[in-house]
């Protein structure tokens, strides 16, 4: 549940600071898996952290997307 309340959180954070520049990057909507349990990752997510939610042990993404 903690998860999700970031997850929202977060997205509620964007819409307030989201840049002017129409070519600027949004969020994906799909969270990159670990390529350990094929879970999502610790908050605050990939790239900025590497821990998978499962096992809790440093991931990579999985490249099967």
């Amino acid at each position: 549940m903690v998860n999700k309340i970031m997850e929202t959180f977060a997205k509620m954070l964007f819409q307030i600071t989201e840049p002017e520049n129409p070519e600027a990057e949004k969020p994906v909507d799909e969270d990159p898996m670990s390529n350990c349990c094929d879970a999502p990752f610790t908050y605050p997510g990939w790239p900025d952290s590497d821990f998978c939610s499962e096992c809790h042990e440093h991931a990579g993404i999985d490249e099967d997307e």
